[in-house]
């Protein structure tokens, strides 16, 4: 989709919740994992959308697919990366790189029942790296904080420790 599709399309969005708040709000689509196999696990959406994941062979999976810790980076990444293109083009700034790396660090010993340790991420890394041919540093810089400030899935791991850089080139 073009960036003129993209921005007429949110201009449409937010001018239909603003005439109609009540249609703003809503049950998410539900996704259902399966155990396939293992350590395997198919998550498939009401669309029929589909992702595996499986554990590495150090605690009995066979690294086959995502782990599971891999797609929630995964989700922070894209839709960070999703909403910031989606506001570039709302913003009419064409964007000629758009990257955003999300690591993590986490103490492992929580999933394998270690009293006192956290079972998940300790803290977030993320990392914007954009360029624009006509938009100006302030100009991206402004869209990585609208992200940090809108980011449904940033909103929901938020209680974790963050650090963010941004790479302008």
């Amino acid at each position: 989709m073009t960036t003129e599709l993209i921005s007429s399309a949110i201009s449409e969005a937010r001018r239909h919740l603003e005439q109609n708040p009540q249609h703003a709000t809503g049950e998410d689509g539900a996704v259902h994992a399966r155990l396939r196999g293992g350590l395997v696990v198919e998550a498939s959406d009401d669309d029929d959308h589909a992702v595996v994941t499986d554990m590495p062979p150090s605690v009995g999976g066979g690294g086959s697919g995502f782990k599971p810790g891999g797609l929630l980076r995964a989700a922070l990444a894209s839709c960070d990366a999703t909403l910031l293109a989606m506001e570039a083009a709302a913003r009419d700034i064409e964007l000629s790189r758009l990257e955003v790396v999300v690591e993590s660090s986490s103490d492992h010993r929580g999933m394998l029942g270690f009293d006192g340790a956290p079972p998940g991420p300790l803290e977030f890394r993320l990392g914007f790296r954009l360029s624009s041919p006509d938009a100006s540093e302030e100009q991206l810089r402004s869209l990585v904080e609208y992200v940090e400030a809108h980011s449904p899935v940033g909103q929901a791991l938020r209680a974790v420790p963050s650090e963010i850089t941004v790479e302008i080139s």
